[in-house]
């Protein structure tokens, strides 16, 4: 065997480990690049709802800290989770994140039986953005005064009173059946592509009721809407006159409420360190604090390691609760 090359045949394969060294070292040049181009946050809701005004926000202010454009892509439908899909499926490269929520983590696998992707192994955390609880409102005409009148209707009326949610395997869909088997109330379910079409309807009088936020605040002191009770232990500082459900009498209808940010599987770790750190300087921002209170949010703490804890122990509580309630994936 001819152990000396010529000089051609040595050039070449000099070009070939050069190439070589240069691919093998791309991942961590691309990280530490990064971010090189604009980034898109997918928002799985229709324009206008809480969580794309929400994510709206954070992306502005995590551009200052990333030094590019975050574009907000709104791919609302199928209760959050076509938009989580299409994340899942994006390249792992830090340019494409999800306005994650227990909608698109926690909710939808207990009541979708054909998934389009995994929660947990299909998704890279970022950070938990912040908390709240939803708030049972009705027209400002309505009848229902209380969440206990809602509840003493759909008893003796069952299916007569309408309720619009975020699609079905949505969170607003799984926290009315919560609601109803906690009660014995039975209502109609007409899913919407989103939470501000409900609510649109809702004020047209198209539906009896919804479950919102507290973004709806504005609405309720307008006297457009009617907040009858918190599906929380706590009341909201945005809407501090509405009781929760355990003060007007219904127990045990605490329902988790969160959005975070998340990126495909396999995201580089220095990747993911930086878009955390961009999260967590939004969230130090005076002015996103205030916004955050004003949706009825409780600001979060924690970075991708408790998200991710998050979303694995909240599946625990998902499914003992689709359980409880006889909800089977459909």
């Amino acid at each position: 065997m001819n152990l000396f090359f010529s000089s051609s045949v040595r050039r070449r394969l000099s070009a070939a480990l050069l190439a070589a060294g240069v691919c093998g070292g791309a991942p961590a040049l691309a990280a530490q690049d990064y971010p090189a181009r604009p980034l898109t946050m997918v928002v799985p809701f229709s324009a206008g709802a809480t969580a794309d005004t929400l994510g709206r926000m954070i992306a502005r202010e995590m551009q200052d800290e990333l030094g590019q454009t975050v574009v907000v892509e709104n791919r609302a439908g199928g209760g959050s989770t076509i938009g989580a899909a299409a994340v899942a499926r994006s390249a792992p490269d830090g340019y494409t994140l999800l306005l994650g929520s227990g909608s698109t983590h926690t909710v939808a696998p207990v009541v979708i039986k054909d998934m389009k992707y995994d929660p947990v192994k299909d998704f890279q955390p970022i950070a938990l953005i912040g908390t709240t609880s939803y708030v049972v409102l009705v027209n400002a005409d309505s009848p229902m005064r209380t969440l206990a009148d809602l509840v003493e209707y759909g008893k003796t009326h069952p299916q007569k009173l309408s309720y619009g949610s975020t699609g079905v395997g949505g969170a607003v869909h799984l926290a009315t059946v919560m609601l109803q088997n906690q009660t014995g109330a039975s209502f109609l379910h007409v899913p919407y592509r989103g939470g501000a079409p409900a609510i649109a309807d809702l004020l047209g009088g198209q539906i009896d009721f919804t479950l919102g936020t507290a973004e709806a605040a504005g609405m309720v002191s307008q006297g457009k809407l009617r907040a009858l009770a918190v599906l929380g232990p706590d009341r909201l500082q945005a809407l501090p006159d509405v009781p929760t459900c355990n003060e007007t009498g219904v127990p045990d209808c605490t329902f988790p409420v969160w959005n975070a940010i998340f990126a495909p599987a396999g995201t580089p770790a220095p990747v993911v360190a930086k878009l955390t750190a961009a999260v967590e300087h939004a969230l130090a921002e005076p002015q996103t604090v205030t916004r955050l209170r004003e949706l009825g949010y409780q600001p979060a703490t924690g970075g991708a390691e408790a998200l991710g804890k998050r979303v694995v122990e909240e599946s625990v509580f998902m499914h003992k609760t689709a359980a409880a309630a006889g909800v089977q994936p459909q």
